[in-house]
This record gives C-alpha cells, sequence and structure tokens, in this order.
C-alpha cells in the first residue's frame, strides 16, 4: 500500500512539472479573448480586430491586461507580427532578435532593404506600413513610387485615414492600426472585397499630385 502512495504521488509531482506554465500575459490574451482589455472599451474603433488578432495569435496583449492600443508600433515589431500573420518560414532564433522575420520578408519580397534606413527598433510610419501591406497582397511589386502604394492602398480599402479620409502617412503607426491593417491584408489575400472611405481615395489622390 505505501509503495502505490509513493507511485502516485510521485506520478502527480511528474505531471505538475510537465504542465504547461501560463504567463502573465497568457491571462492577458485570454482576457482579451473574451473582449476585456482594460484599455480596449467595447465601442473602440478597432475592438472587433484586435480581439480577431489576438485569438489567431499573431499579436498579444500586457500583463497588466492592457493592449496598449495607441502605442506607437515598431518596424521589427510590424514585421513580426505580419510574418505570423501570414505564417511565413523562418528560424527560431536570430540576433537581434528581430532578425529571423526580417529576412523571411525580404526573401518573400514584402520588404525591401531601401524601405527603411535599418533601424527596425524605430517607430513605423504609416507610409513604411502601406508598402509592405501592398507588397503582401501582391508579392512581386515592382512599383517604387510611393503614390502608387498609397493610391493602391486607399482603393482596396487598407488604408482608411481619419474619419475625414486625412492619411497622415508621416505620422506613426500605431499597434491598434497595425492589427487593423494586418487583419485588411488576410481578407484581401482571401479574395474579399472590403470596405473603402471614400474621402481616403480623394486625398491619396491628392498626395499623389503633389
Amino acid at each position: 500500500m505505501l509503495a502505490k502512495k509513493m507511485i502516485l504521488i510521485l506520478t502527480t509531482s511528474v505531471l505538475l512539472l510537465s504542465a504547461p506554465i501560463h504567463a502573465a500575459s497568457d491571462n492577458a490574451n485570454l482576457a482579451a479573448a473574451a473582449g476585456t482589455f482594460s484599455d480596449v472599451p467595447d465601442k473602440h474603433w478597432a475592438k472587433a480586430q484586435i480581439v480577431d488578432a489576438v485569438e489567431k495569435g499573431y499579436v498579444s496583449g500586457f500583463p497588466d491586461g492592457t493592449f496598449r492600443p495607441d502605442e506607437p508600433v515598431s518596424r521589427a515589431q510590424f514585421i513580426r507580427m505580419l510574418v505570423d500573420a501570414l505564417d511565413l518560414p523562418h528560424v527560431q532564433q536570430g540576433n537581434p532578435w528581430y532578425q529571423p522575420y526580417v529576412a523571411a520578408v525580404l526573401e518573400t519580397g514584402i520588404h525591401r532593404a531601401q524601405d527603411f534606413d535599418g533601424t527596425y527598433n524605430h517607430p513605423m510610419s504609416r507610409l513604411e506600413m502601406i508598402r509592405l501591406a501592398v507588397r503582401a497582397i501582391h508579392a512581386g511589386t515592382e512599383w517604387f513610387m510611393d503614390a502608387e502604394f498609397v493610391a493602391y492602398s486607399a482603393e482596396k480599402g487598407i488604408l482608411h485615414g481619419d474619419p475625414d479620409g486625412n492619411l497622415k502617412l508621416e505620422g506613426y503607426a500605431t499597434r491598434a492600426e497595425s492589427v487593423v491593417v494586418i487583419e485588411r491584408i488576410l481578407e484581401l489575400r482571401r479574395g474579399l472585397e472590403i470596405p473603402v472611405n471614400e474621402k481616403a481615395i480623394s486625398n491619396a489622390k491628392e498626395w499623389r499630385e503633389n
């Protein structure tokens, strides 16, 4: 009987040690799946896309239960989200940490070395984000003029701008904006049509002419 009890104790200990340990960020993600990020209220303009993105696993919340939707996203962070969302093959580790993700988008033609100056930890502008977004939809795109990227992204609904259609291309993209753009990329790659902002289309044409 004692031997059986010892076996049971040892077996239970092994199971406990081998059980997955969920970090605080995992708890935040589970909360997000239920729509409870503390800084993403129900009326937040990107609420649905943020929850979908977290459920898909290419972005996560923070240990304190927030998502920080208005926080700028770095070039490296956006590239990592895009690679994971598109399930692009890449090695698991690199130095610096983002190197495998940058290599993946370079190899597929989504990213060009001249897109920015190599400072991947720098906040990403909306214009830089649009270049990657368009190429993610059309691999091998040979456009070189930013006006072409902007016009296409507005016409396809990738870029909506603010309610008045102001594009603010030189401003920094936020975490919420990044998620929304990636969700639109995924929809367009599936052949779906998404709503457009006519004011954004008009502003994109005006930006091109200037």
